[in-house]
């Protein structure tokens, strides 16, 4: 593989020939921030607007393959996550969050994301498929409450909702998994920040149908 130093060597004023800079980048296929080194600024960068944003439209970056360190993918999405967390509110929606079938490492996947979250949230909602696995739904919220008796855990059901958005608030951005969370570090994935006009769309929609009542 081609390491993106080859790519980001630019001699002039970085400000100046940003322009340039981004069409490098976007010729990079698999791009990668520990390719190259120091990659600190540019990798807050896109953490805080998304690779879309920085690139272009059409572009989304690819964080998640497979057989990629699962502890290397937790701390991906959860920087992801710090960006859209701004109250005491989490809203996960995702069809298979509780799947029938899943490795004995799941439950555990699933904690090790949220727990950096779950002592400052008051209320945690999932809003998944009305077909799900109740026997493991209720070993996750048991954990859930180990980590903080005090919150208020919801679950809703609806069948019209395809991909995976987590959400805290209709004014701040939110973020997308291209893959349920039994799927990660299994597959190719994407991981990238829902436009703010975007989640009031899925806000408006989550009140229509009585899932949220924020």
């Amino acid at each position: 593989m081609i390491k993106a130093t080859k790519y980001l060597q630019v001699e002039s004023d970085a400000n100046a020939d940003f322009d340039s800079l981004k069409k490098r980048l976007s010729k990079i296929k698999n791009f990668n921030f520990e390719d190259y080194e120091p990659y600190n600024e540019l990798q807050e960068l896109i953490l805080k607007h998304g690779i879309s944003k920085i690139i272009n439209p059409k572009y989304r970056e690819a964080v998640g393959r497979p057989r990629d360190d699962i502890g290397l993918l937790i701390k991906t999405f959860q920087k992801f996550i710090d960006n859209v967390i701004n109250t005491d509110k989490l809203i996960v929606i995702d069809n298979y969050i509780f799947p029938k079938s899943y490795d004995a490492e799941y439950p555990d996947l699933i904690i090790n994301i949220l727990k950096k979250y779950l002592p400052k949230l008051n209320n945690l909602t999932f809003i998944t498929k009305r077909q799900f696995n109740d026997t493991l739904q209720t070993d996750i919220f048991n954990r859930i409450k180990n980590i903080n008796n005090n919150i208020t855990i919801d679950l809703k059901h609806t069948e019209h909702f395809h991909d995976r958005f987590w959400l805290s608030c209709s004014e701040s951005k939110g973020a997308f998994i291209g893959t349920s969370l039994n799927g990660l570090g299994n597959k190719f994935t994407l991981i990238d920040y829902i436009d703010n006009n975007d989640v009031i769309q899925i806000f408006n929609e989550l009140k229509n149908e009585n899932l949220i009542t924020l």
